[in-house]
């Protein structure tokens, strides 16, 4: 269903990006009607997978095994973004004040780290298919610094139009090129399940581990203890026996004298 999504997300970039570079023109205009559509439209694909996202984010996760998966922060933090933004453009479709130009940098700047993000979670982590978002991102900004002085002639929102119609597209493409194949999938899910099967296996061996070794030293001390008691009980024993010899000793020495006296 989220994958579903977001392929509906990247059609509506595609047509988008097509409305930007048809209708750039409109930049020039003081009511751009076109752009007006194709920014809300653009708003909308920035908030209803934002707010899916976030609202995914923000219940956990667990594996088969029953254990919570940590949380992506990164992806609600862009989730957050992403949705903030969205109601922006839905409020002002051309920019605060027709800084067009402004709008869709930022819209570039949030779509690449957006893309970005999605690669991680669902893509082989290649270089090659961070190439777009990056690419992607740094037009953004390129827009943001250069195309945003407002000069009353609308050259500078044109242009940003033209050029951010032309990311989008691009855009669009890569993340339908983006995801796996299923079989990929799959082998590397089962693989992870492995991965944490053998894990939870190790830390249970370890358990089972340290409770032998603390039953050995309780045994070893016990046994320590055991030997100690036998080794005093003999000494006391042969130490009582000296007092008796002692004692017997000093009454003999007692009586002799007694006897002598008698005589």
């Amino acid at each position: 269903m989220k994958k579903a999504l977001f392929f509906i997300c990247y059609l509506i970039g595609l047509l988008i990006g097509a409305m930007l570079l048809i209708f750039n023109a409109q930049a020039l205009d003081r009511d751009p009607v076109a752009l007006r559509f194709a920014m809300l439209a653009a708003g909308v694909i920035f908030i209803i997978p934002a707010l899916i996202q976030l609202l995914s984010s923000l219940s956990p996760k667990r594996d088969e095994f029953g254990n919570i998966l940590p949380r992506k922060w990164y992806a609600t933090i862009v989730a957050v973004l992403a949705l903030l933004w969205g109601i922006y453009i839905l409020i002002f479709p051309t920019g605060y004040g027709n800084t067009l130009a402004i709008t869709l940098g930022v819209s570039l700047i949030l779509a690449g780290i957006a893309q970005a993000v999605w690669i991680v979670r669902t893509a082989e982590s290649t270089f090659l298919r961070f190439i777009v978002p990056i690419v992607t991102l740094v037009v953004g900004v390129v827009i943001c610094a250069f195309l945003s002085a407002d000069t009353g002639s609308g050259k500078d929102d044109q242009i940003s139009a033209i050029i951010s119609g032309i990311m989008l597209v691009i855009w669009g493409v890569n993340g339908f090129m983006s995801p796996r194949s299923k079989r990929v999938v799959a082998a590397a899910d089962k693989a992870a399940k492995v991965e944490r099967k053998a894990e939870k296996e190790e830390r249970k061996a370890e358990k089972a581990q340290a409770k032998e070794t603390e039953k050995e030293q309780r045994d070893a001390e016990k046994k320590s203890s055991e030997n100690e008691k036998t080794e005093e009980q003999p000494v006391a024993e042969a130490d009582n026996e000296t007092e008796k010899t002692d004692t017997s000793v000093a009454k003999e020495s007692s009586e002799e004298p007694k006897e002598a006296s008698g005589e």
